[in-house]
């Protein structure tokens, strides 16, 4: 009989290596989930990342388009001021005008309502309205000349405050003093002030 001696030189005998385990399946579809996972997290990121982008550059301009439209509004009270500045000074030029004519209208309305046997010895004219003095021959022609002063458009609130009989010398000796009315009156002037 022959003899064989099949250990190693060292005297060890050496074990056979395994061959490899075969991945399991499972393993390998979770890799493949993990690695699809974080490739449509990278493009969800990606498109997310664009989007706002987008959003901040259209922020921006809405920020640009605010300020421009912030000046615009500053622009347009300052020239409501001006306007409202103008309508007011318009208003007193007018006011001005109407008062400067106010005195030739009243002397012209008083004239045309003036009867013959009424005479008016004072007039002023002043912020309150208009104030007259005068004489009329009967207490009939200060009636008269009360109710067209009621009646004109110029005047309002005419008041009669003083009617007082009196007398005037008719001058010189043989002549008997003709028995008149003295009165006052007081009453507010409607301007109108017309548009231009």
């Amino acid at each position: 009989m022959i003899k064989i001696n099949l250990l190693p030189s060292d005297g060890k005998a050496k074990r056979r290596k395994k061959p490899p385990a075969a991945i399991p399946v499972l393993y390998a579809v979770i890799v493949l989930v993990l690695v699809l996972s974080l490739a449509g997290a990278g493009f969800g990121y990606k498109i997310l990342s664009n989007k706002l982008g987008m959003m901040q550059k259209e922020k921006a301009e809405k920020t640009k388009q605010l300020e421009a439209l912030k000046n615009k509004t500053k622009d347009v009270e300052a020239l409501e001021k001006k306007i409202k500045e103008i309508a007011d000074n318009k208003k007193v030029i007018e006011q001005l005008i109407a008062n400067q004519t106010t005195p030739v209208k009243v002397l012209d309305e008083i004239s045309k309502l003036l009867p013959d046997n009424v005479w008016l010895t004072k007039m002023s004219i002043n912020e309150q309205g208009l104030s007259l003095s005068g004489t009329a021959e009967k207490n009939d022609d200060l009636v008269i000349f009360v109710n067209k002063l009621k009646n004109s458009k110029l005047f309002n609130n005419v008041y009669l405050s003083k009617s007082q009989s009196g007398s005037i010398s008719m001058g010189g000796t043989g002549h008997a003093d003709m028995p008149v009315y003295n009165f006052e009156m007081q009453m507010s002037i409607n301007v109108v002030v017309k548009a231009a």
